[in-house]
C-alpha cells in the first residue's frame, strides 16, 4: 500500500546559490543535475533535449560557431566534450554583457575569495574573475581581468592532453594570467 501522509517537503535553494556551487566550488554533480533539469517539463527528462537546447541557445543566441564546441554531458568531465577558446570567449563576453552581467561576476571564483581561485592569483584579487577546470591532463582557467585602467580583457587558457604535474600546470597557467592582466 503507498504512502499517503507527507512526511517532509524541502525548497530548492535560489538558483543563484546553487550556480554557487557549481562556478565557484566547481561541483560537478550539480552542473549535471541544473544541465538535466533546464529542459524539465512535462515529459521526461533527457540528455539528448538538454543537449538540443544548450546547442540552440549558444549558437541562436550567444552566435558561437557551431563547429567550436560539441558538449555530451552538463560538467565538462566527458572526454567527449570539446571547446575552443574562442567560444568561451564569446561566451564570457555575452555574460558579462548581459543584464545579469555584474551577478554572473559574483558567481564566480576570484583570487583571495572563496572557491577554487582562493589561493591563486592574490596579486590579482578584485581584478580577475574566472572558471577553472581541472581533469587528469586537462587545466584550464577562462574569464576576464580587469587592467588599471579599468578595461577588461578575456580570456581562455586551455592545457589539453598535457603530461606535466597539476600543480606544474597550474602554475604555468597562473603564469600566463599575470602576463595577460598586465595592461
Amino acid at each position: 500500500q503507498p504512502w499517503r501522509e507527507k512526511v517532509a517537503e524541502i525548497d530548492s535553494p535560489p538558483i543563484y546559490q546553487l550556480l554557487t556551487t557549481v562556478l565557484k566550488n566547481s561541483q560537478n554533480l550539480y552542473a549535471e543535475m541544473l544541465y538535466r533539469d533546464s529542459v524539465a517539463g512535462a515529459g521526461p527528462i533527457s540528455y539528448a533535449d538538454a543537449r538540443a537546447e544548450e546547442r540552440r541557445f549558444l549558437v541562436d543566441v550567444v552566435g558561437i560557431d557551431p563547429a567550436e564546441f560539441d558538449f555530451d554531458d552538463g560538467s565538462g568531465l566527458s572526454v567527449q566534450d570539446l571547446v575552443t577558446p574562442a567560444a568561451v570567449v564569446i561566451m564570457f563576453r555575452y555574460l558579462d554583457a548581459s543584464p545579469r552581467g555584474s551577478l554572473f561576476r559574483t558567481l564566480l571564483p576570484s583570487p583571495g575569495d572563496e572557491g577554487t581561485l582562493r589561493r591563486r592569483l592574490l596579486p590579482l584579487k578584485g581584478r580577475l574573475f574566472g572558471k577553472t577546470g581541472s581533469i587528469l591532463g586537462v587545466n584550464a582557467l577562462s574569464g576576464y581581468v580587469i587592467g588599471s585602467s579599468g578595461k577588461k580583457r578575456y580570456f581562455s587558457i586551455i592545457l589539453n592532453h598535457h603530461l606535466a604535474d597539476g600543480d606544474e600546470a597550474l602554475a604555468s597557467i597562473d603564469r600566463i594570467a599575470l602576463r595577460l592582466a598586465d595592461f
